[in-house]
């Protein structure tokens, strides 16, 4: 039996998720609400793949799915939040694992599945920073994204989801951007954007190739 780790409030997203398991004796669906309730149940047993909530107050479905990045890279992660009509197509949205919470039943699972065997197979591919940052242009967040690799470190500043300023080390602009955006499974953080805020620019096409 697998186990399924679904963080969300919304009940409507619950009852899809739920409905589309009732069915299935082989898969065996868990709820958090918050993202430390996610975290406990992590600690108290093991977790086969991971749905996360987009839409969670105080962005912690993002939080959980970082974290995921960070710690738990080996399980498979889908991501779920309204469909929004001027962006990608019904099903797929922004990367890979985004999901629209509008899918049927059968279809959420037939994802579900696919995720799991992935694993098995050995193909799965951990969430990057190109998959964070697609998400967060995807919800058109607004946040500092804190990138670490070994004893490198810089961060990205996106303004509804666009990049506006970076810096690693004492580089700065689009040279600190892409340079970040080379590093092989970095560490990352959001955090709320400060006050005073740098827009370097960095080039709008550099955005738009990770959106």
């Amino acid at each position: 039996m697998k186990t399924v780790l679904l963080l969300s409030t919304d009940s409507s997203t619950r009852d899809t998720v739920t409905c589309a398991f009732a069915p299935h004796s082989d898969l065996r669906l868990v709820l958090a609400s918050s993202f430390h309730g996610a975290l406990w149940t992590m600690c108290e047993e093991e977790v086969d793949l991971v749905i996360t909530d987009l839409g969670m107050p105080e962005r912690q479905g993002l939080d959980l799915l970082a974290y995921m990045a960070n710690y738990r890279s080996k399980v498979p992660v889908l991501t779920m939040s309204a469909a929004k009509p001027s962006r990608g197509m019904q099903g797929q949205l922004c990367w890979r694992g985004h999901l629209s919470t509008s899918l049927r039943p059968n279809v959420l699972l037939s994802y579900v599945r696919e995720g799991l065997r992935s694993v098995e197979r050995g193909d799965y591919r951990p969430v990057g920073l190109h998959d964070l940052l697609r998400v967060l242009s995807y919800e058109q967040d607004t946040c500092t994204l804190q990138v670490k690799a070994g004893l490198k470190a810089g961060h990205l500043q996106l303004v509804r989801g666009k990049i506006v300023h970076a810096v690693c080390g004492e580089t700065e602009a689009e040279s600190a951007a892409r340079e970040l955006l080379s590093w092989q499974t970095p560490w990352l953080r959001m955090e709320p954007m400060p006050t005073r805020l740098n827009e370097t620019l960095v080039d709008q096409h550099l955005s738009e190739q990770v959106a």
